[in-house]
């Protein structure tokens, strides 16, 4: 059973900008945002990393069945075609995404963006630390409005 009293967030993706990322996500606080707990998670499907999850049905129906944000770095711009599937799909089952990667959304963004408009959803572009941070702390806050009855639009 979900805690609606938490947001999961999944860091898919590592490389040395994305870890900086997940340094800077995992150690700003939200507090002044939500009274939800933000909880992050790194989803590695790098090789010679800490773990190797790679884009099979497994993978996809742990960021459905799990997450409540998706965080898409750099690292899917090998596997576009897989990592549109993912974000559209995400999107149908209720996740808010960030993509970091500029070319991802030159070529797809109106592919996902689409999708995002027709479920109420976000999928903020952020290309910078600091715009990635603002990114999910302005999805918790919407989340937060949402949960407490407040009208986010």
């Amino acid at each position: 059973m979900r805690n609606i009293n938490s947001i999961k967030v999944a860091f898919a993706g590592y490389d040395a900008f994305n870890k900086r990322v997940h340094k800077a996500i995992t150690h700003h606080s939200f507090k002044d945002k939500t009274s939800l707990d933000v909880q992050i998670y790194r989803i590695l499907v790098q090789k010679n990393q800490d773990v190797i999850l790679p884009f099979t049905t497994d993978f996809e129906s742990i960021i459905y069945d799990y997450f409540d944000v998706l965080i898409l770095g750099k690292l899917y711009s090998t596997q576009y075609h897989k990592t549109v599937s993912l974000a559209r799909q995400s999107l149908t089952t209720g996740k808010d995404i960030i993509v970091t990667d500029i070319k991802f959304m030159e070529i797809y963004s109106y592919n996902v963006m689409s999708v995002a408009v027709s479920y109420g959803l976000r999928v903020e572009q952020a290309y910078t630390i600091d715009t990635i941070v603002k990114s999910l702390a302005t999805i918790v806050s919407v989340r937060n409005q949402k949960l407490h009855g407040v009208d986010a639009q």
